[in-house]
């Protein structure tokens, strides 16, 4: 078969897998992948809940020796958004997100709190709540971090 562009185009089927799925079951996300004639290189995101090495172990009987090129951890900021997203309610993150894509924290504003209160289904004061409790639970993450 050939590609539009005069390119043979080959269609492969792993037995096992695909790594990028194995790695997604676990909650692992690629965020670069190189791919070249000798080798594939991911830099990958593993979150605190995985164990790097237990990981590696895995990776290592399924798809052969893989080499660890560099383990980074996290910054403080990153554990303090994490901290933070995981402090907000599942409503109050839909809230603020759908305010901040609105425009709602715009200067000035590009949309008012009854507009997206209406959008969201909610009333304005309840709106500008879960916004407040939002706000305080942000700056509670980053200005009183916890102690790692």
């Amino acid at each position: 078969m050939s590609g539009t562009d005069g390119s043979d185009v080959v269609e492969l089927r792993f037995s096992n897998k695909p790594l990028t799925d194995y790695l997604a079951d676990r909650g692992v996300r690629v965020l670069e992948s190189v791919v070249d004639a000798e080798s594939a290189t991911f830099t990958l995101s593993v979150p605190d809940t995985v164990d790097v090495r237990a990981l590696f172990e895995s990776l290592t009987a399924r798809y052969g020796s893989p080499e660890l090129v560099a383990k980074t951890e996290r910054d403080a900021a990153v554990r303090t958004e994490r901290r933070y997203r995981s402090e907000l309610t599942p409503r109050q993150r839909e809230v603020v997100r759908t305010a901040h894509e609105d425009g709602f924290f715009e200067s000035p504003r590009a949309c008012a709190a009854e507009d997206v209160a209406d959008e969201l289904g909610i009333s304005p004061q309840t709106f500008y709540r879960h916004v407040r409790t939002a706000e305080r639970k942000l700056f509670d993450a980053v200005f009183d971090p916890p102690c790692e």
